[in-house]
């Protein structure tokens, strides 16, 4: 499902750069078709600057209830969190309150010592601390599902030990973005939630964004399913305050767009640190890489060969997919939601 809500985004990049006018209409008649071939179930943005230009619902927010989803669908939006985390590491360093050099044991000085006496804030941003991801640990789904206090859950799940060693090479880490939650929160003296509300949801009026919590009740949120050979089911349940900060956010695909939009207007982070953004620090292939909670990527356009640069980053959570991207040519947008998850374990 992840690669299908990919091929989508790339489809409809396709069809945006290639239209100079992209009329609703065809945008809707491309969508309705993706969401008949159980491509896309969710709600779906596509904007130029300032202005939306399509925004709709697709499919079932809720299957018990048969409930549609629609523009105002609040989902769980998985990774996407981490840019939220990039952007308050990075305004704490814009303000002088750290260093990308800093290591962890100089925020955490419970954090063990071989480790956190060598991993930076800058390896835990880049994915390259190579500390071994909760992912990856044997048992972890029944870990994830019990409710842990802030000291068991960084011992539990962001503690192992190194797979490689730090800064030698990339390997996406949900642990080294818990890790910088915990820097967060000592450095401000705050709450994470704190931090967001105070330093990104009240300045961008995102008013419908959060952190989801446990036995916590989110007015117009979706409901999560996989699919699979029997049809949809509800996906094994996973406690979101173990893992602030790899996720645990719910968003809009409204209030995306306006954090997708302070990318651009600069309203949190001065233009300087675009390069950490947009840029690639790692290339997989010319021209196509991994910058600070930001995928770059290019396509060649079939009709006249323009070379077409796109940003893009997903969330994965069980039962829930999200895709946002960012076109540079003429400045356009694209939001997807999905509560059409995984049939298998995304960890894995």
């Amino acid at each position: 499902m992840k690669l299908k809500l990919i091929f989508v985004i790339s489809l409809l990049v396709f069809y945006i750069v290639e239209n100079a006018i992209a009329q609703s209409v065809q945008i809707d008649n491309y969508l309705s078709s993706c969401n008949e071939r159980d491509l896309f179930s969710g709600t779906a943005l596509v904007a130029k600057g300032d202005s939306i230009i399509f925004k709709k619902g697709f499919g079932l927010a809720n299957r018990e209830w048969n409930n549609n989803n629609a523009v105002d669908t609040r989902f769980d939006i998985g990774s996407l969190t981490k840019q939220f985390v990039t952007v308050i590491t990075l305004q704490l360093i814009e303000e002088g309150k750290l260093t990308k050099e800093d290591v962890i044991c100089r925020y955490i000085p419970e954090y063990r010592e071989d480790i956190g006496k060598k991993v930076t804030i800058d390896q835990l941003l880049r994915h390259t601390s190579g500390i071994k991801p909760h992912v990856a640990i044997k048992g972890v789904d029944n870990i994830l599902a019990q409710s842990l206090s802030k000291d068991d859950a960084l011992r539990m799940l962001h503690s192992s030990d190194l797979e490689f060693e730090s800064g030698e090479r990339y390997r996406y880490n949900n642990s080294g973005y818990c890790i910088l939650v915990y820097i967060i929160e000592q450095v401000t003296s705050k709450s994470f939630e704190h931090n967001l509300n105070e330093r990104i949801f009240i300045p961008l009026e995102m008013k419908n964004s959060g952190l989801i919590k446990p036995d916590m009740i989110i007015n117009n949120f979706a409901e999560g399913y996989v699919l699979g050979l029997g049809g949809y089911k509800k996906p094994k349940y996973l406690n979101p305050t173990n893992t602030y900060g790899a996720g645990g956010m719910y968003s809009t695909a409204e209030d995306m767009f306006l954090w997708n939009r302070s990318f651009t207007t600069h309203k949190l982070l001065p233009e300087k640190y675009d390069s950490w953004f947009f840029e690639p620090y790692f290339e997989f292939h010319l021209g196509n890489g991994h910058g600070y909670s930001w995928d770059i990527t290019t396509l060649k356009l079939k009709e006249n060969n323009e070379v077409v640069k796109f940003a893009h980053y997903n969330g994965a959570q069980w039962g829930y997919l999200c895709e946002t991207a960012r076109i540079f040519t003429d400045d356009y947008y694209i939001i997807l939601f999905t509560n059409m998850g995984h049939n298998i374990n995304i960890w894995s």
